[in-house]
């Protein structure tokens, strides 16, 4: 059922602002209902089929690597992932997830929990996809091109 205080703006107030406190509510309950950090189920969704570089998973995840170090050693310490020099470029660390990576991503519901997305029918999930898709767009073209959005 839609919460009637959100189905129009409240007098006085910006649309943009509203979508900004939307999103920020959104993020708290992704955020609780996962029981831990985006990125760490993020780079274990990643992790799940392939292994990857330390700079594709950065790449992934759009984050800097400073903050990829600290993810990668966390989760490390965890025993949820493995690094491992490339034996055809020792410059290239490779990263895998362990069984017990796949057990916690499993354990915590994954990216995919169905339940986050039971408000929205099949057509409103491919629509929020797809306006999500094209904020993410627009935001790594501002980016790119050194813009504030």
């Amino acid at each position: 059922m839609i919460n009637e205080n959100y189905s129009t703006p409240d007098p006085g107030i910006e649309e943009e602002s509203r979508l900004y406190e939307l999103f920020f509510r959104c993020s708290h309950i992704l955020h609780r209902k996962l029981r831990c950090g985006i990125s760490t189920l993020q780079a274990l969704t990643l992790l799940y089929c392939e292994d990857y570089t330390q700079k594709e998973l950065q790449d992934h995840l759009g984050i800097q690597a400073g903050s990829l170090s600290e993810l990668m050693s966390k989760l490390e310490k965890m025993q949820l992932i493995e690094r491992k020099r490339d034996l055809s470029d020792k410059r290239r660390i490779l990263v895998s997830i362990t069984e017990k990576g796949k057990c916690h991503l499993k354990e915590n519901g994954g990216i995919t929990d169905k339940a986050l997305f039971c408000a929205l029918n099949a057509e409103e999930q491919i629509m929020l996809r797809r306006l999500l898709e094209k904020m993410v767009c627009a935001n790594n073209e501002c980016e790119r091109w050194g813009d504030n959005p």
